[in-house]
């Protein structure tokens, strides 16, 4: 499987005299529901628009994360604001973000080979992954059960799955 290179925005949120903090939206191209052009309109508007950051006398994280949370986002800026918010209160606390949100540190991060089939699975285990991630939502539910399952059938239970639904089922779904 090929994955697209493409740009995906930094949130460098200035935040005033709080600090700033750096997240990332990476909307993919038939995974997520929304597109590049529509998170970089959804981000703009964030710093140039109405309901503009910029110039806002925030006073702390806690204000921060009421604002990130006082209007539905598409769920690639929800992110990237999420993140942006970890890093800052990791950098108001002093510590790297690995360490702020584990409490620990380690010298290795296992990554995850992003995969959509039991074939691509087989070819990322073949390359030494031990950790795969697969995006569902983006068919119905019972073609994700499917499809997870032959992925779990090919690759055995050695192998880790992540399931990535980008906030696309609801909490009974999920």
């Amino acid at each position: 499987m090929t994955i697209p290179v493409m740009a995906m925005p930094l949130v460098d949120a200035p935040w005033t005299a709080i600090g700033e903090g750096i997240g990332e939206a990476a909307p993919l191209p038939g995974l997520s529901p929304e597109s590049l052009e529509e998170v970089e309109l959804e981000l703009s508007s964030l710093w140039l628009g109405n309901e503009s950051l910029v110039g806002r006398d925030i006073e702390g994280i806690e204000e921060i994360a009421a604002f990130v949370a006082s209007k539905p986002r598409s769920s690639s800026v929800a992110n990237a604001l999420e993140q942006a918010l970890a890093d800052l209160s990791a950098r108001k606390s002093g510590v790297r973000l690995a360490e702020f949100l584990s409490g620990s540190l380690t010298d290795t991060v296992p990554t995850a080979r992003l995969i959509r089939e039991a074939s691509d699975a087989v070819d990322a285990v073949d390359a030494g992954f031990e950790c795969l991630k697969m995006k569902v939502a983006w068919r119905s539910l019972d073609e994700d059960v499917d499809a997870v399952a032959r992925v779990r059938d090919t690759v055995g239970k050695g192998v880790r799955l992540r399931l990535d639904a980008n906030g696309g089922w609801d909490l009974p779904t999920a």
